[in-house]
């Protein structure tokens, strides 16, 4: 669609350019201007090889979680490798610390995630999603995932929603309850027209790197924190998950496996695990509530299948290397006992 637009304003220069009529004339320099812009664009922006150079060349330390994941599934949604899969498994960075080794090894799974996924992502970047065109998505949720309050401030880097931009007028005035969300549909919206505005924090990535790379890099070493420091960190977080978030991220889990369903996709919904020892009181309460939504959500939508916590091996302090994510050997033993339940 990019090209077709580009292709057709370059022909409009060329004509402006051979063309001696006064029309011509006047258009002849916005069109040179424009034809180069989008020129500039493309080269930039809307090309799978330049996405994978900036996936090789930026990382984690230079962007941050959220946006160096941003760049591989921009990078993966134009080089695709797996043109179809039986398992996609969709969820947050519990997913990739779980799944991706076993994916790796097995050519009928896939994974796909991303820092902080939750619903309202999954929303965003359904297409990107179906690209993959799995026969069965596997979800990775628990309390931890819908008691969080959803990320507004990522929509302004999710990719171009399209028609769907329409639907997410309905979406954001759900969010009566979330100040920040009308303020990030606006810039979703310029990001929509102005995809350097959305990809801002490419650039300013790479300028950090090829020009102010050991400042970058001695400030990310001061401010990074031990193991036990960032344990204790994540414990505190996961102690302040909030029921009152439940509904409205079970209203975007409800939306995104319609959107599934529509697409004749089966829904398996594992449920999530974290640090043993934060399973507090009030955090058992907000899991009652999840699991009775989820018991609601499968009389509407009875494909569903539902994997419950204690169908699966227990997992105790030593497997987990953070609050959230279970260490390499545990994460793939846990992903073959998953996949054991679901016969593979």
């Amino acid at each position: 669609m990019y090209l077709s637009v580009l292709a057709l304003v370059f022909i409009l220069m060329l004509w402006t350019l051979f063309s001696k009529k006064s029309l011509a004339l006047k258009l002849r320099t916005p069109i040179s201007v424009l034809t180069l812009l989008l020129t500039l664009r493309a080269g930039l922006l809307q090309n799978g090889f330049v996405w994978q150079q900036y996936d090789w060349r930026l990382d984690q330390d230079i962007l941050g979680w959220r946006n160096d994941d941003v760049v591989s599934l921009v990078e993966q949604h134009w080089n695709l490798q797996k043109p179809s899969v039986e398992y996609l498994v969709v969820g947050s960075s519990q997913v990739g610390a779980i799944f991706h080794q076993f994916a790796h090894d097995n050519e009928r799974v896939d994974v796909f995630n991303m820092a902080g996924m939750g619903p309202l992502e999954m929303n965003l970047y359904i297409e990107y999603i179906l690209q993959h065109k799995p026969k069965n998505i596997i979800l990775y949720l628990s309390e931890f995932d819908l008691a969080r309050p959803p990320n507004f401030n990522g929509m302004k880097i999710a990719p171009n929603q399209g028609t769907a931009l329409f639907d997410l007028t309905e979406v954001v005035s759900e969010a009566e309850s979330y100040n920040n969300a009308t303020n990030a549909l606006a810039h979703l919206t310029m990001g929509e027209v102005l995809p350097e505005y959305k990809y801002a924090f490419v650039f300013k990535g790479l300028k950090a790197k090829y020009f102010y790379e050991k400042e970058a890099l001695r400030k990310i070493t001061v401010s990074k924190t031990s193991n036990n420091q960032f344990l204790t960190r994540q414990l505190v977080s996961l102690s302040k998950l909030n029921a009152g978030n439940v509904q409205y991220n079970s209203y975007l889990l409800e939306k995104f496996i319609g959107r599934l369903s529509e697409e004749n996709i089966g829904v398996y919904i594992v449920e999530g695990s974290y640090h043993p020892e934060a399973y507090s009181a009030e955090n058992m309460l907000i899991n009652a509530r999840v699991r009775v939504w989820v018991d609601k959500l499968i009389v509407k939508q009875p494909a569903i299948t539902f994997i419950q916590r204690q169908h699966l091996p227990v997992l105790v302090a030593e497997d987990y290397k953070d609050g959230y994510h279970l260490k390499a050997e545990s994460g793939n033993a846990y992903a073959a006992s998953i996949f054991d339940l679901l016969g593979m």
